[in-house]
Parts: C-alpha cells; sequence; structure tokens
C-alpha cells in the first residue's frame, strides 16, 4: 500500500509531502499519496480545488491507518 511514497507516522507528515506536491502541481501524486494512506482521493481533489489548508486532520489519517490494518489483517488471514 504504501508503494511511491512509504508509510507516514502523522496527520502532520502526510500534509507536509501534500504541501510538497500541490507546490508541484502534481495532481496524480496527490490522490496517489491519499489513497496511499487510506484517504478517498476526492478528499485530494478538494484540498487542491478549494485551497483547503490540510489534506488529513489526526482524524482522518487514523481512519485510513485503521482501514489498512483491517486489509492486511484479512489478507494474512486468507493467506494462512
Amino acid at each position: 500500500m504504501f508503494d511511491r511514497f512509504g508509510e507516514f507516522d502523522s496527520a502532520e507528515e502526510i500534509n507536509q509531502k501534500a504541501e510538497e506536491l500541490l507546490k508541484a502541481n502534481d495532481r496524480k501524486g496527490l490522490r496517489k499519496l491519499a489513497k496511499e494512506n487510506g484517504i478517498d482521493p476526492s478528499e485530494a481533489d478538494a484540498y487542491a480545488e478549494l485551497g483547503l489548508e490540510k489534506l488529513a486532520s489526526p482524524l482522518l489519517a487514523a481512519k485510513g491507518c485503521f482501514v489498512w490494518g483491517m486489509v492486511t489483517e484479512n489478507i494474512e488471514e486468507k493467506a494462512a
């Protein structure tokens, strides 16, 4: 899941990367960053188009982390 950007430890780290991508006008990268961190890519679109202050709140980042944990757990159970 963390193929392109790696795993982030906080919403602050996600937002720092999102800001870099926005300044570089890398909308595709911004959507990929969101998806890799369990955030709906439409949130990345809103962040870019509406000039939102942040892409990820601590709650949104935690939700993405939780969802990713459920996905990997499910994959590991099926593989066993």
